[in-house]
């Protein structure tokens, strides 16, 4: 049954291709003609990102286990539905309070004494090279606030804790692979390649809200769309590469079942993903982004690697930002 089921996601690779062209097409159109009702383009939508969930999700994952024996952390006189009642209790709680005040801004200064500890408890396993590389990213997110210095400085301080946490947590109980962790510099800009092809039909979905709302209207100048990679690159350092593995490793501290940590840290790291974005969108948008972009996005986080996600993230920005400059020019 499980060879059955193995030879039958093999095949459907070609019908994932022919998926991914198809809604390419329909969307190319719609921005072209304008022809399609939205229920049209949200069906196509998640008729895509369904495909893509198949295509990566493999049968054993159900029965799979825990590589690492290492437990992240002892939290006596709790079971796992326990564990996972805090943590949903919390995250609720932090997200009716950035509704008062910012989200993101709520989730990132728990999350910056959540970094520090990790940091602490895992001191002696941090290297030069690794705080090297984390001052590299952080300074390639600064550059997204290059304009304003406060938000500059703030984001090279924080962002190495988060990147330098996060890749202790990783290397520690092996969620995924990040490339540039590894040195494999050719890897991952193939694997930035490959997220920006798979990105490809949310991208031109994404571009068509984008032509109406407009948020890029900071950009004025031809080269500022690359800057959409700096501020990708900050988003996914802080929501798949801190977000996801911190949840992940924290469950599987009490339970040996992969699929439950797994899906309890990208579905939670969904959530707050759409819901980051209010209130520039409304709640019930903040939930389709929830679906229709946190999830692939956390699902390409788990089954492939890092820089993929930061691909696929960029593929979708990119694409906006260059389409408003056209638009104002």
């Amino acid at each position: 049954m499980a060879d059955t089921d193995n030879n039958m996601r093999k095949g459907f690779k070609k019908y994932f291709i022919a998926i991914l062209i198809i809604s390419s097409v329909f969307f190319l159109i719609e921005l072209l003609f304008g022809f399609a009702a939205n229920w049209m383009i949200k069906s196509v939508n998640y008729l895509y990102v369904t495909s893509l969930i198949f295509l990566f999700i493999q049968p054993d994952f159900i029965t799979e286990r825990l590589e690492s024996p290492d437990k992240f952390i002892e939290l006596k006189g709790y079971d796992i539905w326990g564990l996972l009642l805090i943590i949903l209790g919390i995250t609720a709680l932090l997200i009716f309070i950035g509704f008062k005040s910012s989200v993101i801004l709520i989730f990132a200064i728990a999350a910056l004494f959540v970094s520090i500890w990790i940091i602490i408890k895992y001191k002696n396993l941090i290297t030069k090279p690794l705080i090297l590389k984390g001052l590299i990213i952080g300074g390639l997110c600064s550059l997204a606030q290059y304009k304003y210095y406060p938000s500059l400085l703030t984001i090279l301080l924080i962002t190495p804790l988060f990147y330098i946490s996060a890749s202790l947590l990783n290397d520690k109980f092996r969620f995924t692979k990040v490339h540039f962790n590894n040195n494999s510099f050719s890897k991952s800009i193939t694997s930035i390649l490959i997220g920006c092809l798979f990105a490809l039909p949310m991208a031109l979905s994404n571009l068509s809200d984008v032509m109406t709302t407009n948020p890029y209207k900071w950009i004025n100048q031809f080269w500022q769309p690359i800057i959409a990679f700096n501020f990708v690159l900050l988003e996914e350092t802080f929501m798949r590469l801190f977000i996801i593995t911190f949840i992940y490793v924290l469950v599987s501290s009490k339970t040996d079942k992969k699929i439950i940590p797994v899906i309890t840290a990208i579905l939670i790291s969904s959530l707050i993903f759409g819901f980051t974005h209010y209130p520039h969108v409304n709640i019930q948008n903040c939930i389709n982004i929830s679906i229709l972009y946190g999830l692939p996005l956390g699902l390409l986080f788990y089954k492939r690697d890092f820089e993929t996600v930061v691909g696929y993230h960029f593929m979708i920005n990119f694409i906006s930002a260059v389409s408003t400059y056209s638009m104002i020019n």
